[in-house]
């Protein structure tokens, strides 16, 4: 059984070197959450268990703020004129509901808007759901 396991030398052979920087690892970071959705406390064990970085669950907070606070900034010179039909939901983060958009043949998430109720006023207060017909497409 034992040796099921065992490596062999090929195993043990170097692929490629790997170049870690601070901007590779928020990068890493970012993905560990956004990517493979892996949780807060997950991202602090595997970056502590392969690379013996000691970080703690608030700075993986704080750094995937920073990208929130990023992606703000260029959400909204997004063109949705493409999206010819957009599916809208609420998710829940713990208790808040996330109002949610996504282009219904690409996919594309286009929003995610945490928002203290659900009903039909706060939908109707989303600039970017409000539909105007394009030339030539309807």
């Amino acid at each position: 059984m034992n040796e099921s396991f065992l490596a062999s030398k090929e195993d043990d052979e170097v692929l490629f070197y790997l170049p870690i920087t601070k901007t590779w690892r928020f990068q890493l970071t970012l993905a560990l959450v956004l990517i493979c959705h892996n949780s807060y406390q997950g991202v602090v064990e595997l970056l502590h268990v392969l690379f013996d970085w000691l970080i703690s669950i608030g700075i993986v907070h704080n750094r995937l703020q920073v990208a929130a606070a990023k992606a703000a900034e260029i959400n909204p010179d997004q063109d949705l004129s493409m999206i010819k039909q957009g599916l809208h939901n609420e998710i829940f983060q713990g208790r808040m509901p996330v109002l949610t958009g996504v282009d219904a043949f690409s996919t594309y998430c286009y929003l995610l808007k945490a928002a203290e109720h659900r009903d039909e006023d706060t939908w109707g207060w989303i600039p970017s759901l409000w539909v105007r017909p394009r030339q030539n497409n309807w």
